[in-house]
């Protein structure tokens, strides 16, 4: 309901404003303890249907995150010392809800790159990266390669 009085009132290029708004007051409607969002540690009475086919229970009330995003952060936490250490890190197409926690983590050095989305860091071609090897510890890069002709070049 919230999205769509968003869409319906303020024009697309300006919405991204009000996401804040509009997570903080749904954060409220499903507050509850039956499940736990990995990355913004909010708790609540269910995950909110996504997707299509519609999963019944994919996003974050609070910061919109998806199961994949869910399970790579812990994964991250889990698994590696990205968390722990000064981390240089770079993240193709930056998911969102991603990028706000991978901001907040100080000791992350936190380099975004995109071909065409605006708000990135660096815009560039991912198969002519301007990087000298070894600039970063770790790369993001979800739901890219399938859409480069040279994935391979990639």
């Amino acid at each position: 309901m919230i999205e769509r009085v968003v869409r319906a009132l303020v024009p697309a290029g300006q919405r991204h404003r009000y996401d804040a708004l509009a997570d903080s007051l749904r954060a409220l409607r499903y507050h509850g303890n039956a499940v736990e969002c990995a990355v913004c540690g909010g708790r609540f009475s269910r995950f909110l249907p996504q997707g299509r086919p519609v999963r019944p229970y994919a996003r974050c009330p609070r910061c919109g995150t998806l199961e994949r995003h869910r399970q790579l952060w812990r994964y991250l936490r889990e698994r590696t010392e990205l968390f722990s250490r000064p981390t240089r890190l770079l993240h193709f197409a930056p998911e969102a809800a991603l990028e706000r926690a991978f901001r907040a983590v100080r000791t992350i050095d936190y380099v975004t790159v995109d071909y065409l989305a605006p708000g990135v860091n660096v815009r560039l071609d991912i198969t002519a990266l301007p990087f000298a090897d070894g600039r970063f510890d770790a790369i993001i890069c979800s739901h890219v390669l399938e859409h480069i002709p040279d994935d391979r070049a990639a």
